[in-house]
């Protein structure tokens, strides 16, 4: 297994997520802006054609809701095996760097404003992490 696409996975997870409650979220959203039901356009509308449009829609949305909670699901047990392995680094600049790259999902250039490094030492830091994670856990 590769050490960084291990380590990324956690953050496309969390992308992932995002994505499917946006959708949930357009979801709804179409069902809100369906026009009302009035007793006219129920005598005229051929029968169930608005409540089998809600029907569709709640129906997506709890499969999306379903979709949502095991990608959640699956997120928490990557994140805990993810930080656990982190965790067994030494170097405690190592472990702050992989963690607020890959739990957190900020960039190098986030983790160097809030560290006292420059960026070019954040990065040697990150490389030499990522290689000392490799060896810890035999990954390529």
């Amino acid at each position: 297994m590769d050490a960084k696409k291990y380590l990324e996975d956690v953050k496309f997870i969390d992308y992932e997520i995002d994505s499917l409650e946006k959708e949930k979220e357009r979801l709804l959203q179409s069902l809100e802006s369906s026009p009302d039901i009035s007793e006219e356009k129920v005598t005229s509308s051929p029968a169930g054609s608005y409540d089998d449009k809600v029907i569709k829609v709640v129906e997506k949305r709890s499969k999306l809701e379903d979709k949502i909670n095991s990608k959640v699901d699956e997120l928490v047990d990557l994140k805990e095996e993810a930080i656990d392995m982190i965790d067994q680094l030494d170097n405690r600049w190592h472990r702050i760097i992989l963690r607020r790259r890959y739990i957190d999902g900020d960039s190098l250039v986030d983790i160097t404003n809030d560290l006292p490094y420059v960026y070019k030492s954040v990065n040697r830091l990150h490389d030499e992490a990522m290689e000392n994670f490799r060896k810890i856990y035999n990954m390529s």
